[in-house]
């Protein structure tokens, strides 16, 4: 019940306070049923107490009263207490449920009934307000909460219990735990566990239950359980709640079975690093398999385990269908590579587990564990295992094959497969740690091929090749264990020695070498025939380090190439002063013709019929500022030997037809002659490069000859002919110099773009007209009129000579007899006195 004093200004008047007052005062204290009979005359019966309110109004009139909607609203139904009354028809019209009754008409006794009403009222509603708050609460706790009495009756459940078995909470009063479960000895053990409960008074924890629904899905709980006791000991109840603990069981299976891996994981770990520790420290394949066949027993716990070799799936049939037969009597059957890894299966109870290892088409392996039945079977993280380490196997026997492969690439030549350079000197720095104490005898051979040169150039580099890898076959077949055999590049060679105790031997092994190098080469339908130039160092003798054994091992080789009677040389102090002076030249060399400090002087070339000059043959000069003038003999070999003979030829050349256009425009033009080696034939269009010289140069072509020697000729015999037609169609005359001292063919000769044919200066040496020389220079001469080609004779040096050449029939000599070499003022005078007769000017 409420109660509300209000007056029309919303203060309270001090009749009202004094009224309030005593209104509190009668509800303060117990007050006996008053009847509702006991209300002043004239006053309505009063509403139901349980509902009913209180309104004491003062200084208003009903009018004012029904415009407070929203009191009305509020306190309803509801006693209006006023001064001023309103009629019948205003009460009951709008506000049937409103009772009145005036101020004055309120007793003492009234006061007191409507104290008991308010107190009565409140109280009800208090308690049904908290039953109902209590209600709310227990329904949204997602445990289950139950109460049941002696006889294991629920007398309450809250809605999660009531969920769980799929009813309301209404139809679960009354319920046993075997009628809601169906589980009848559970249920006798639920009513002792009550009952013992009662008896004790004792609360009772038990920490998991389970039950299975319709379903067959395990429900899972933790049940608390505790008496509860009436005021007056009259009766107890048991109260209980029990949590789900499906989710957390669950949730624990999966964090144990995670553990469980984790800990299996971390041994698996241990167990593979074990290993690829293992693998890492091997670089054998077969040793590396043989640790790992070891390991398997152990890391299966399995009496029988290992590797089966070259083997292959029917292999692995054959092991699961042999019972108790050792692994070691199975047979391998070539069959085609497994390719399935972490295979289960039995062998006469006893379970199998295996894992290939496939390489290629033809290395496979299997590692297998094989377990009998006193051990729990194989589970599928053991198959992951042995497929990990089999894995690990692959990929360790791949790296190995792969640096094996890497490291036979670095020290290997790829042609031949030899050991190359790098193998070379490693080897040779491992000889002489060895060696250094105690310095015995070994000896250092270095070789390369005589005429391979031309090979390359006739027949193309591909042939070469093949002719390259025949000689290191034959060379790998006579060195066999008696030395370390090393190609060092393009056709040069290299051993040390293992077996030789002196010179002797070494000598003796390096004539060895010779005598089988120049045995025939046969390739396809070809045939060939090459050369060696082998130099010969010793150690200790000869150097204890290896830049220096292998510094004049290539000395010695290049001092015997220089000698066309011997083709071996043991080192010596000379040669090594040769070979120093050889170095320096071509420094020197090379900074020459940077500087352009060479010159060039010119031989006249007298006709023998006029006695006049008809030409000039250019000859490269060089004076050193230190060494002196360097004979040309000596600078173009070391040009040839360095790779600057391109270069020595093209200052010739250019400085030679500078030189030739100034006499042709100071009106003495005069034919002149230049030397083409063979390194300038192997450039592409040098013919076309040549003649577009001429044209800018705007030189009169007839007042040019080019002079080759047959060896270049030899060397791409196609080639150089297709060049000199160019050079020739321009209107330059070809000469082919030292005719008969390299490799001379009369076959050929009609073939050539050829003018002049020059007569070697061997040929005029102790000539005259009696000697065989004076024969074979009258059938070169005969034989080059037949073929209208001019001769020149070179090396004319006796009066006798020039004789015998002019009776022999030459058409042109030059030589000391009639002219050095001269400088280009020499020569420009010379030419003034175009009429002059020849004669001997040669100091």
């Amino acid at each position: 019940m409420q109660l509300a004093i209000i007056d029309k200004t919303g203060r309270v008047a001090r009749r009202l306070l004094q009224l309030s007052i005593n209104f509190q005062r009668c509800c303060a204290r117990p007050f006996a049923a008053v009847p509702p009979n006991t209300v002043a005359d004239g006053a309505p019966d009063p509403p139901d107490p349980r509902t009913a309110n209180v309104l004491l109004v003062c200084e208003q009139t009903w009018s004012e009263i029904s415009q407070s909607a929203t009191l009305l609203r509020v306190l309803t139904p509801f006693w209006v207490v006023t001064e001023q009354p309103p009629s019948n028809a205003q009460a009951t019209g709008q506000h049937e449920h409103v009772f009145f009754c005036h101020l004055d008409e309120i007793q003492h006794t009234n006061l007191q009934w409507f104290a008991m009403l308010s107190l009565q009222s409140r109280t009800i509603q208090r308690l049904s307000h908290e039953s109902h708050c209590y209600r709310e609460m227990v329904d949204a706790c997602p445990d289950y909460v139950f109460i049941r009495d002696r006889q294991g009756r629920i007398v309450f459940a809250n809605a999660a219990l009531a969920g769980l078995h799929t009813l309301q909470p209404k139809d679960m009063i009354g319920q046993t735990y075997t009628q809601l479960t169906g589980d009848v000895a559970g249920g006798e053990q639920v009513f002792a566990e009550d009952l013992a409960i009662f008896k004790s008074g004792q609360p009772y924890y038990q920490h998991e239950d389970f039950y299975q629904d319709e379903s067959g899905v395990t429900q899972w709980n933790r049940v608390s359980k505790k008496r509860i006791d009436n005021h007056d000991g009259s009766d107890h109840l048991i109260l209980g709640v029990a949590t789900d603990l499906t989710e957390w069981k669950k949730n624990e299976a999966q964090l144990q079975q995670s553990e469980a891996r984790y800990r299996e994981l971390y041994h698996h770990e241990q167990v593979l690093g074990k290993i690829s520790e293992l693998l890492s420290l091997t670089e054998d394949v077969e040793s590396l398999l043989d640790q790992v066949a070891e390991l398997i027993p152990g890391l299966f716990n399995t009496p029988h385990g290992g590797l089966l070799r070259q083997a292959s799936s029917s292999a692995l049939m054959v092991l699961t269908t042999s019972g108790r037969q050792p692994v070691s009597a199975v047979v391998h059957q070539s069959t085609p590579a497994i390719k399935s890894a972490g295979v289960f299966t039995t062998v006469n109870n006893e379970s199998l587990i295996a894992s290939a290892i496939v390489l290629d088409r033809e290395h496979h392996w299997i590692l297998y564990a094989l377990r009998d039945t006193q051990l729990p079977p194989f589970e599928l993280p053991d198959a992951e295992l042995l497929c990990t380490v089999a894995n690990q196997c692959r990929l360790m026997v791949s790296k190995i094959e792969l640096h094996r492969k890497i490291k036979h690439q670095a020290y290997h030549d790829p042609l031949s497969s030899l050991a190359n350079r790098l193998s070379f000197e490693c080897e040779l720095d491992r000889k002489l740690a060895i060696h250094a104490n105690h310095q015995p005898f070994f000896a250092v051979v270095f070789f390369d091929l005589d005429g391979f040169k031309s090979i390359n150039d006739t027949y193309g580099h591909l042939m070469g090749d093949r002719v390259l890898q025949a000689v290191s076959h034959r060379l790998s077949a006579v060195v066999g264990k008696q030395g370390f055999l090393a190609r060092m590049g393009g056709d040069e060679f290299a051993i040390i020695t293992h077996c030789c105790n002196d010179r002797d031997d070494a000598r003796a092994l390096a004539e060895n070498i010779l005598l089988h190098i120049k045995q025939e080469i046969r390739v396809d339908a070809n045939r060939f025939s090459v050369g060696a130039s082998i130099g010969i160092v010793c150690y200790p003798q000869d150097g204890v380090e290896r830049a220096v054994l292998m510094r004049r091992a290539d000395s010695a080789m290049y001092h015997a190439k220089a000698d066309e009677h011997c083709h071996l040389a043991f080192f010596i102090q000379d040669i090594e002063a040769r070979e120093q002076r050889r170095r320096h030249l071509e420094e020197e060399l090379a900074s020459a013709l940077l500087n352009n400090t060479l010159s060039l002087h010119y031989q006249p070339q007298i006709d023998l019929t006029s006695g006049k000059v008809c030409g000039v043959e250019a000859l490269s000069r060089w004076h050193h500022d230190t060494l002196g003038n360097i004979p040309p003999a000596e600078f173009v070999i070391v040009a040839e030997q360095s790779q600057l003979i391109g270069t020595l030829g093209d200052w010739v050349i250019n400085t030679a037809l500078q030189q030739a256009r100034r006499w042709q425009h100071s009106g003495v033009p005069i034919k002149t002659a230049i030397n083409l080696s063979p390194k300038q034939f192997e450039r592409a269009d040098f013919g076309k490069q040549l003649v577009e010289l001429l044209c800018a140069l705007e030189f009169d072509n007839r007042y040019l000859q080019v002079e080759v020697t047959e060896s270049t000729l030899m060397s791409d015999l196609d080639r150089v002919i297709r060049e000199l037609q160019v050079i020739r169609s321009a209107g330059v005359s070809v000469a082919i110099d030292d005719f008969g001292t390299g490799y001379s063919s009369l076959s050929y000769l009609q073939h050539l773009p050829l003018d002049v044919l020059k007569i070697d200066r061997s040929f005029v040496n102790n000539m005259d007209t009696d000697t065989p020389e004076s024969s074979l220079i009258s059938v070169i001469t005969q034989m080059a009129k037949h073929l209208n080609l001019c001769t020149v004779v070179e090396g004319v040096e006796t009066e006798a000579q020039y004789l015998a050449t002019r009776q022999l029939g030459c058409d042109i000599a030059q030589g000391w007899f009639f002219y050095k070499a001269m400088s280009v003022a020499d020569v420009t005078s010379l030419l003034k006195d175009a009429g002059a007769a020849p004669e001997r000017k040669a100091a």
